[in-house]
């Protein structure tokens, strides 16, 4: 069984550069890497998004001022889980 040339087409070498082209950008094609005229793409969050957040941030200290208010954390088990998770999360350092 022969597997000489089998893909051999798919790799190609690049071509060999000069020592004064090594900071030379290679001309860019039309229509690659080129946002069309007048459009640009944007990254940002909805306005539902950001009251989201903002509820939920403002909502967790008093979930949890009530849970210490009912005695929650007062369980064995819960108060391992939280030490654990506490450890875990890095918050503490290394001792």
């Amino acid at each position: 069984m022969s597997i000489h040339k089998i893909g051999s087409d798919l790799v190609r070498p690049l071509p060999a550069r000069r020592a004064g082209d090594a900071e030379a950008k290679p001309e860019a094609k039309p229509g690659q890497g080129q946002a069309p005229k007048g459009r640009s793409d944007q990254v940002g969050f909805s306005a539902e998004g950001l009251a989201m957040a903002e509820f939920s941030q403002s909502a967790r200290p008093a979930t949890i001022e009530a849970r210490i208010a009912n005695g929650f954390y007062d369980d064995p088990q819960i108060a391992d889980e939280v030490a654990r998770r506490i450890i875990a999360s890095g918050d503490l350092g290394n001792p």
